[in-house]
């Protein structure tokens, strides 16, 4: 567990097996991911005010953390992750960002978890331009190298 400072501690729990990462606040347990991120990412990055763009950002965390990162760990032989790679080409085809015209915390997740597949980020010519994009942001440089 590290402590942030008075009012934060961070860390890792076992549940059944399971790591689960965990972030106190004050007297507050936010348990996973997915709540963490959305806890400490600014407006912007949520998607801004507009709910729809909220919605995807939201859309694309769970995606990071249901497609990719469930299936990265079983390699490329999974049917399901190559499944889910194609729909992130396909989708980014005709987007620059995953679910606003900026990059969102639904951008980060995704590509923090494309980082387990890079081999095959190299074989889908929109996921590695996206990524390339990314990777140039201020905020992706942290994420993906």
């Amino acid at each position: 567990m590290v402590v942030l400072d008075q009012a934060f501690e961070a860390g890792e729990v076992d549940l059944h097996r399971i790591k689960y990462v965990f972030l106190k606040v004050c007297k507050e347990t936010l348990n996973g991911s997915v709540a963490i991120i959305l806890y400490l990412a600014n407006e912007e990055l949520k998607g801004g005010k507009d709910v729809l763009g909220q919605s995807r950002v939201l859309q694309w965390l769970y995606f990071a953390h249901n497609h990719l990162l469930h299936y990265a760990h079983h390699g490329m032989n999974f049917p399901q992750l190559k499944d889910a790679l194609k729909a992130l080409d396909k989708h980014l085809l005709n987007n620059t960002y995953l679910a606003t015209e900026r990059a969102t915390v639904g951008d980060l997740a995704v590509l923090s978890a494309l980082k387990n597949v890079k081999e095959a980020v190299n074989e889908l010519r929109c996921v590695k331009r996206w990524c390339t994009t990314l990777a140039a942001h201020p905020i992706g440089k942290q994420v993906y190298n």
